[in-house]
């Protein structure tokens, strides 16, 4: 009989070579899933597996929103120096059912200068993905980078801070609570 010493001697002799346990589908998956001619036909798969549920999600938020009186579109811009690309996001809000509701309406890639042709565009192909007409929006609010509010200033018109807001625009101000500072939005109206 072996003492407890030579057990746990014996015990740590013991030595994995090759390929994980497959009691352990965990370190298969990530081994699997990390190789490089896996790992495009995985991601592919995961997409295809989302892309119905996601059809079904956007067929009602265009529905919805075509229902409501009007609708508002928040639109930023996402970009520093850590981050090698610059993106895009839009959210919308509107009444739905009795109630304020809101949707993410996508996120995408800016490529080249942040002018007001390449806002315009990511806008509008996020807009076009979601199947919602630039016609329904009502609003759109945005921060006071000069490239947004240049890029919207012929369809929306433009408020710039300091106006009195005296030609049916009104200013928006949202109070950031994580912040000691104030975030100051525009309203921009058609």
């Amino acid at each position: 009989m072996l003492g407890k010493r030579a057990r746990d001697s014996a015990e740590k002799k013991t030595v994995h070579n090759g390929s994980p346990k497959a009691d352990d589908p965990t370190k298969c998956l990530s081994k699997l899933v990390s190789h490089p001619r896996v790992s495009r036909v995985y991601s592919r798969a995961v997409c295809s597996l989302l892309d119905e549920p996601l059809q079904v999600i956007k067929k009602k938020t265009v529905r919805k929103v075509g229902g409501s009186v009007g609708a508002s579109v928040n639109v930023d811009i996402w970009s520093a120096k850590c981050i090698k690309d610059s993106f895009i996001a839009a959210t919308i809000h509107y009444v739905g059912d009795g109630s304020l509701k809101n949707a993410f309406l996508g996120l995408k890639r800016l490529k080249g200068r942040h002018d007001a042709q390449t806002i315009k565009w990511g806008y509008l192909k996020i807009l076009n993905s979601m199947g919602i007409n630039e016609c329904s929006i009502y609003r759109m609010v945005t921060d006071s980078g000069a490239n947004i509010v240049c890029a919207f200033k012929n369809k929306y018109g433009v408020l710039l801070h300091g106006e009195t807001g005296n030609a049916g625009y009104e200013e928006v101000t949202a109070v950031s609570i994580s912040s000691d500072l104030d975030d100051r939005f525009y309203l921009l109206r058609r």
